[in-house]
């Protein structure tokens, strides 16, 4: 099962496919729904981009380290507003929980599809279509 981003419900940056896009978007974005579907969708390619396929936990903990390098790069571009900054966190914090929660140290770890599955439901709770 591969994580799937529904980008229609993003609306313009939906046709967006890079972070660099969505964050360069933010500068000219109005409206918190507007701003936090941005984002949402920003961080879901951060995910979903940062899967190579990989099998050990340094793979899944990598789709991480990408997922906080996106939210920096996003709220940056967003000037750190607040309606940014909760949706980028929350998605964070829900990828970073699910990992922890998964992880059974030595022996069982979450996969980079897996990781990337959380941020994708979380990221579609602020999609355009859903409010």
């Amino acid at each position: 099962m591969h994580p799937v981003i529904d980008n229609l419900d993003f609306g313009k940056v939906g046709s967006y496919t890079s972070v660099a896009e969505v964050a360069q978007s933010l500068k000219r974005t109005h409206g918190d729904a507007q701003r936090s579907a941005a984002a949402a969708y920003g961080m879901a390619l951060a995910a979903v981009g940062a899967m190579t396929g990989g099998k050990y936990r340094d793979d899944a903990l990598e789709v991480l380290n990408v997922l906080v390098r996106a939210k920096a790069e996003i709220d940056i571009a967003a000037l750190h507003l607040r309606p940014v900054v909760h949706v980028t966190s929350c998605i964070l914090l829900a990828a970073q929980c699910f990992a922890d929660e998964a992880t059974i140290p030595c022996t069982e770890w979450p996969t980079q599809e897996e990781i990337a599955e959380v941020v994708c439901r979380q990221a579609q709770k602020y999609a355009l279509s859903a409010q």
